[in-house]
């Protein structure tokens, strides 16, 4: 057969190529194998040259990534998944803390340029910045009573992001009065409209639908401790001395929260006693204008010692005691 297409190719004029031998057919073989692995190698290093996805980067470019992003789109991919919940969640906690720390440094510097005069403060250039902040300040102190609790439990972050964003723009416009001059030619009211509106519905929504579903006994361990796995850069081990005072800042300003609830539980509770013992009063006044005679009058003055005397009791037994008083009144006024 070979020598068949040997005689038409020299007829044709071209040159038979020698049959392979089975050591030539394995080196052809082993040839092909190795550019078929180079072009395997090569696929790969285009693959690993190539784009790579957002949860592949290092922490520190995806923590730079999402600081790019408002506080309102990062609350809103925080339900992507499990990576973004926690870098999420991290970066809205922050950013509430950071704006008390900028609240509470620029109320500072407004009030080291005002005088201490309270007449000369009200007339100051700086009176409405400061009356911008101390409502900025309130309406801060506020939100931090409904979300600090679950936020120090790690049941929950901060979720409303555009509050945050609010939050930052006011103070930014008014830094940027200050730098001019300190004048703020817009209305204090009108700045803090839409902040009042987004906090308080934010707060509704947050006691309505969000603050029955959390459990206090759920393990906040685990968003914490993926958080740490994830970004070990960030562990709290080794502090610089300016996160070290942003803590203890968190800390103080924490302390101040809890102390001011147990007050306004303190003085609600005064309230409704004092509540209780003026309609005591009253009706003391009322039947004492009603009697009018010498032994009643005496009867009057022996009474009102001992309510005087059970003033420490609470508001129902001043009651019955004062019920008391007024059917014995109608008993001497029959008489």
């Amino acid at each position: 057969m070979h020598l068949f297409k040997k005689f038409s190719h020299h007829k044709s004029g071209t040159r038979v190529p020698a049959p392979q031998t089975s050591q030539e057919h394995k080196e052809d073989h082993a040839a092909s194998n190795e550019d078929g692995d180079g072009a395997e190698a090569n696929t790969d290093k285009e693959s690993e040259d190539g784009p790579k996805r957002f949860i592949h980067l290092p922490n520190e470019l995806q923590m730079a990534i999402l600081q790019y992003l408002s506080y309102d789109d990062i609350a809103k991919i925080r339900r992507t998944c499990k990576l973004l919940n926690t870098l999420c969640s991290y970066l809205l906690n922050r950013g509430f803390q950071q704006l008390g720390v900028d609240i509470d440094r620029e109320k500072l510097r407004i009030k080291r340029e005002l005088p201490r005069r309270e007449s000369m403060r009200r007339s100051h250039r700086l009176s409405r910045l400061n009356d911008a902040y101390a409502g900025l300040d309130t309406r801060f102190s506020i939100m931090a009573m409904t979300y600090r609790k679950f936020i120090d439990m790690k049941v929950t972050c901060f979720i409303p992001g555009k509050v945050l964003d609010e939050f930052f723009r006011i103070i930014d416009i008014l830094k940027k009065s200050h730098d001019k001059g300190g004048t703020l030619a817009i209305d204090i009211h009108e700045l803090l409209k839409d902040l009042r509106d987004l906090s308080s519905m934010a707060m509704e929504h947050f006691e309505e639908h969000v603050q029955p579903s959390l459990s206090t006994t759920t393990s906040g361990s685990l968003t914490s401790a993926y958080f740490m796995s994830v970004h070990p850069l960030l562990r709290p081990s080794i502090q610089t001395p300016s996160s070290s005072r942003d803590v203890d800042s968190c800390e103080w300003r924490k302390n101040v929260m809890d102390k001011l609830a147990q007050q306004d539980k303190i003085i609600r509770k005064q309230s409704a006693e004092i509540i209780s013992l003026k309609s005591c009063i009253r009706q003391l006044v009322l039947v004492c204008t009603q009697l009018t005679s010498p032994v009643s009058q005496k009867g009057v003055d022996e009474i009102l010692e001992g309510v005087l005397d059970s003033m420490s009791m609470d508001g129902a037994t001043v009651s019955i005691t004062l019920q008391n008083y007024c059917e014995d009144k109608t008993v001497l006024t029959l008489k």
